[in-house]
């Protein structure tokens, strides 16, 4: 994302955890879309990284490994 171009989304209101579980959800979407129905290994960088954190924690069971190549840090404390 970065200086990338800022495409509407079109995601209904604008607090964190909306924006967040925008983005899980597509993953999800994309797995499911290509019948992954396996456990998978998830790869994420800078945003993807953190995007694919909350994905694991999510859907903890559908994750056999999980990599974070540099992800950007979260502005909340979580435990």
């Amino acid at each position: 994302m970065g200086l990338s171009d800022r495409k509407n989304f079109g995601i209904d209101g604008s607090s964190t955890d909306t924006i967040i579980d925008f983005f899980v959800e597509s993953v999800h979407k994309w797995r499911l879309e290509l019948g992954l129905l396996q456990p998978i290994i998830l790869v994420g960088h800078s945003f993807g990284g953190y995007i694919s954190a909350c994905y694991f924690k999510k859907y903890p069971d559908l994750i056999s490994e999980l990599f974070l190549l540099s992800p950007m840090a979260g502005t909340r404390v979580s435990e």
